[in-house]
């Protein structure tokens, strides 16, 4: 059983305190203690190892217990940080991401720029790592659940505006690698960690209260890919948020400042700004 659960926030695109750097990207340390043993999972590596390992030892924090590093999908700014941490980390660590991770991403539509990781499964293997492709729900403990592909049927949710290389053509990305993770926190409910949330917030809460059995959700933390959203979507978004009466709301990385105020001022003090350096005690 989970008796205390730490997110520390090491990588996000703004600071709260002085002596850490911002970037666009997202990386969260988890740290919980289960029988007795205090172990770490780290969620995403960030844009750049510079940050992320920067960050790290600004806050003095080891990774000696660092067993799992999930990657939520296959964007540079949540893996960007990765091969260094290998070398960095004093130990190995399992990898865990989907098997659609690995591959070409683009944004954008007349013009495409690219925004994969550059990585492979092959490449993680070589330099020793064990790597689980997750391709349905995965448990790194019984109260700690990876969600595999999100079953995605919310229309405003759907997106167009990325794509990734199939073979020798250029699709539509469906984000079928997106992922999130719940953690049963008992009584309280489910506590999400998201990554960009691609699939959106509201695919990926249903997909997980499939998945967990758990219909409370108790808070969510991480990216919710607002930014620059379409009136429908922030306002079905806000709708459904509200509904949760979730204690705890902390859009990081990719939700958008003024997306994020916007819920702060429609959904009340729930709603918190979440900034590099600053931990959230879960348990």
């Amino acid at each position: 059983m989970i008796t205390k659960f730490d997110v520390t926030v090491i990588v996000n695109n703004f600071v709260s305190r002085s002596g850490f750097t911002g970037e666009h990207g997202l990386s969260l340390l988890l740290e919980f203690e289960e029988h007795n043993s205090r172990r770490q999972i780290l969620w995403d590596t960030g844009q750049t190892a510079d940050v992320l390992l920067g960050n790290l030892k600004s806050l003095q924090k080891d990774l000696n217990n660092l067993e799992t590093v999930i990657l939520s999908h296959g964007h540079y700014d949540h893996t960007g940080g990765l091969l260094r941490l290998m070398d960095y980390s004093p130990k190995p660590f399992k990898i865990v991401a989907s098997p659609l991770t690995w591959g070409e991403r683009f944004a954008g539509a007349a013009e495409l720029r690219s925004i994969g990781s550059g990585l492979t499964a092959e490449l993680l293997r070589q330099r020793g790592s064990q790597v689980v492709e997750a391709s349905k729900p995965y448990f790194i403990t019984d109260q700690i659940v990876l969600s595999g592909p999100v079953e995605q049927t919310e229309p405003c949710e759907e997106n167009h505006s990325f794509s990734r290389s199939l073979g020798n053509s250029v699709v539509v990305d469906k984000f079928e690698d997106d992922m999130s993770l719940a953690i049963n926190i008992d009584s309280k409910g489910m506590f999400i960690i998201t990554g960009c949330c691609h699939a959106g917030i509201i695919n990926t809460t249903r997909h997980l209260q499939k998945v967990t059995g758990l219909e409370k959700i108790y808070g969510i933390l991480g990216g919710l890919h607002l930014i620059n959203a379409n009136p429908e979507r922030i306002l079905r978004t806000r709708d459904f948020l509200r509904s949760l009466s979730c204690d705890f709301l902390a859009p990081l990385h990719c939700s958008g400042l003024y997306e994020t105020c916007y819920l702060r001022q429609e959904l009340g003090d729930s709603v918190k700004f979440v900034g590099v350096g600053e931990t959230v005690n879960i348990i």
